[in-house]
């Protein structure tokens, strides 16, 4: 009996040193690429992010300033409501220089009922970051109230209807690297016309970086944006 266990413990012998590394090198590849393979599947997934996440602040800018540029030049003809001007239908707007500071004047009414003339102004602000010590460039947008609309509907007199404590507008969008407007098709026509030379549509060009930077590379994604905008207003009334 003693003869049979001990032959029967030597038909389980381990592995040799030699079959032990083998195992070890072929392990060690096969977590190695699972390992490269994950962390570059996570670049990539953190970069779609970064790209949605751009793309979803940035929609909705798009989205809001289309509205305003097509409401540009608006009068409602209500009881002694003086006509736009149309020299301050679009400010700071021409159709050689792009610019990156401008502003759009139309009626419109209040949520009580109220009517009144509407200066909003687009431009960018540089700040520095209180977490990083970083340079950035914001895109505001401030809401005005003309207080004289008979005369002149401008920044100088119209008052803000937000109420920051800088008395501005609001940030609406972070990381703007690029901001640029450029006039198009100046209204042609009779010279006394409604909107004689002003223009019809608006192009407009942005960059835009991502809120964060992707781990372990520094990598930084930005993008780019450029579509134009009709002002609906101008090209219909005579």
């Amino acid at each position: 009996m003693i003869e049979l266990s001990a032959y029967r413990i030597g038909q389980h012998e381990g592995f040799t040193l030699v079959e032990m590394l083998v195992a070890l090198a072929v392990s060690s590849i096969v977590v190695a690429g699972a390992i490269a393979g994950y962390t570059h599947f996570a670049t990539q997934y953190k970069a779609i992010n970064q790209r949605i996440s751009i793309d979803r602040d940035v929609l909705r800018v798009i989205d809001l300033m289309q509205a305003d540029i097509s409401l540009a030049g608006f009068r409602a003809y209500a009881a002694d409501n003086p006509p736009v001007i149309k020299a301050e239908v679009f400010q700071n707007v021409n159709g050689a220089t792009a610019a990156s500071d401008f502003k759009i004047v139309y009626d419109a009414y209040k949520n009580d009922g109220t009517l009144y003339r509407a200066l909003i102004h687009y431009y960018i602000e540089p700040y520095t970051s209180s977490l990083t010590g970083e340079v950035r460039q914001v895109l505001k947008r401030d809401w005005r109230e003309c207080t004289t609309p008979v005369t002149s509907c401008l920044v100088g007199s119209s008052t803000s209807l937000y109420t920051a404590d800088d008395g501005k507008g609001e940030p609406i969008l972070d990381k703007v690297t690029t901001f640029q407007v450029l006039g198009l098709n100046a209204k042609t026509g009779a010279a006394d016309s409604t909107f004689f030379e002003v223009f019809q549509a608006l192009q407009v060009e942005m960059a835009v970086q991502a809120p964060s930077v992707i781990e372990g590379k520094d990598t930084v994604i930005t993008k780019d944006y450029k579509f134009i905008t009709r002002a609906n207003n101008v090209s219909i009334v005579p």
